[in-house]
């Protein structure tokens, strides 16, 4: 069964929600490391499991704090102890430039978006716009 973790709304709303639907902000949140790391621990493990979506988290946390999210990358990684390598995930972390090569600047809205998009899926419920 799926479990999903319980979010105040309130506390959502100013970093997901945007008045504007044609408005996609790449600007950071302004997340503490506390905060970026307890957004991270509410992903999936499978989050870690698929390389892209595994990428794609590291390139949100690295927009959001730099070179100083690097610890919070490494433990989001070893999730998978499957395919966990310290030096790789590094190597990845360093190399990560998100400059939108992906077609889309990946930021922790991404990130913050994924738990609320796959209950989405689960309920057939459209709850409103994520961005």
């Amino acid at each position: 069964m799926l479990e999903l973790a319980v979010v105040q709304a309130d506390a959502l709303t100013p970093h997901i929600y945007v008045e504007d639907p044609d408005h996609l902000s790449d600007e950071r949140l302004e997340l503490s490391e506390e905060e970026v790391a307890d957004w991270i621990a509410r992903l999936d493990d499978w989050d870690a499991e698929d390389r892209e979506t595994w990428i794609e988290t590291g390139m949100a946390i690295k927009h959001e704090l730099g070179d100083a999210g690097l610890d919070i990358f490494l433990e989001f990684s070893r999730r998978c102890p499957d395919k966990f390598s310290l030096r790789v995930a590094r190597q990845q972390y360093r190399s990560i430039k998100n400059k939108e090569s992906r077609g889309r600047l990946i930021t922790m809205r991404t990130v913050m978006q994924r738990p609320r998009s796959r209950a989405r899926r689960v309920d057939g419920r459209d709850r409103g716009t994520l961005r």
